[in-house]
Protein backbone atom coordinates (compact mmCIF):
# COMPACT_ATOMS: atom_id res chain seq x y z
CA UNK A 1 0.00 0.00 0.00
CA UNK A 2 2.59 2.45 1.02
CA UNK A 3 4.30 1.55 -2.42
CA UNK A 4 1.13 1.78 -4.42
CA UNK A 5 1.95 -1.99 -5.57
CA UNK A 6 -0.53 -4.77 -6.46
CA UNK A 7 -0.46 -7.53 -5.11
CA UNK A 8 -1.13 -11.04 -6.82
CA UNK A 9 -1.57 -14.33 -5.29
CA UNK A 10 -3.17 -18.02 -6.12
CA UNK A 11 -4.31 -18.48 -2.57
CA UNK A 12 -7.77 -16.45 -1.47
CA UNK A 13 -6.41 -16.47 2.01
CA UNK A 14 -3.83 -13.89 1.04
CA UNK A 15 -6.53 -11.63 -0.79
CA UNK A 16 -8.36 -12.34 2.97
CA UNK A 17 -5.29 -10.88 4.85
CA UNK A 18 -5.47 -7.57 2.40
CA UNK A 19 -3.40 -8.76 -0.97
CA UNK A 20 -4.99 -6.99 -3.95
CA UNK A 21 -6.63 -10.24 -6.26
CA UNK A 22 -6.07 -13.55 -6.43
CA UNK A 23 -6.43 -16.13 -9.19
CA UNK A 24 -5.94 -20.19 -8.70
CA UNK A 25 -6.61 -23.44 -7.82
CA UNK A 26 -9.77 -24.14 -5.34
CA UNK A 27 -7.29 -25.54 -2.39
CA UNK A 28 -10.84 -27.18 -0.41
CA UNK A 29 -11.66 -28.88 -3.75
CA UNK A 30 -7.96 -30.38 -4.42
CA UNK A 31 -7.83 -31.57 -1.20
CA UNK A 32 -11.48 -33.28 -0.80
CA UNK A 33 -10.02 -34.66 -4.03
CA UNK A 34 -6.64 -35.66 -2.52
CA UNK A 35 -8.67 -37.09 0.99
CA UNK A 36 -10.66 -39.58 -1.93
CA UNK A 37 -7.17 -41.10 -2.99
CA UNK A 38 -6.04 -41.57 -0.11
CA UNK A 39 -9.25 -43.45 0.94
CA UNK A 40 -9.03 -45.46 -2.40
CA UNK A 41 -5.23 -46.64 -1.45
CA UNK A 42 -6.83 -47.44 2.24
CA UNK A 43 -9.05 -49.47 0.93
CA UNK A 44 -6.75 -51.73 -1.45
CA UNK A 45 -6.74 -49.75 -4.48
CA UNK A 46 -3.12 -49.72 -5.85
CA UNK A 47 -2.29 -45.98 -6.58
CA UNK A 48 -0.62 -47.26 -10.15
CA UNK A 49 -4.22 -47.52 -11.05
CA UNK A 50 -5.82 -43.94 -10.22
CA UNK A 51 -5.83 -41.66 -12.58
CA UNK A 52 -3.90 -38.30 -12.61
CA UNK A 53 -5.87 -35.50 -12.31
CA UNK A 54 -5.55 -31.51 -12.22
CA UNK A 55 -7.40 -28.58 -10.62
CA UNK A 56 -10.82 -28.36 -12.66
CA UNK A 57 -12.21 -25.16 -10.80
CA UNK A 58 -10.54 -22.33 -10.32
CA UNK A 59 -11.59 -18.80 -8.31
CA UNK A 60 -10.57 -15.61 -8.24
CA UNK A 61 -11.31 -13.08 -5.55
CA UNK A 62 -10.20 -9.60 -4.71
CA UNK A 63 -10.32 -7.74 -1.60
CA UNK A 64 -12.36 -4.58 -1.88
CA UNK A 65 -10.63 -2.29 0.71
CA UNK A 66 -7.41 -2.46 -1.62
CA UNK A 67 -9.11 -2.13 -5.03
CA UNK A 68 -10.30 1.15 -3.59
CA UNK A 69 -7.31 2.50 -2.01
CA UNK A 70 -5.22 1.50 -5.28
CA UNK A 71 -7.49 2.68 -7.49
CA UNK A 72 -7.29 -0.03 -10.32
CA UNK A 73 -10.71 0.15 -12.50
CA UNK A 74 -12.63 -3.65 -12.58
CA UNK A 75 -14.38 -3.41 -15.97
CA UNK A 76 -18.27 -3.83 -15.10
CA UNK A 77 -17.91 -6.76 -17.88
CA UNK A 78 -15.35 -9.10 -15.89
CA UNK A 79 -17.07 -8.06 -12.03
CA UNK A 80 -19.32 -11.42 -12.05
CA UNK A 81 -15.77 -13.05 -12.11
CA UNK A 82 -14.78 -11.66 -9.02
CA UNK A 83 -15.65 -12.67 -5.47
CA UNK A 84 -14.77 -9.91 -3.23
CA UNK A 85 -13.79 -10.75 0.21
Amino acid sequence: MKHGLAGVSSAREMVEAGLFVSYGPNYDDMFRRAAEYVDKILRGVDSADLPVEQAVQVRAAHQLETTKALGPPIPPSSTPMYVPV
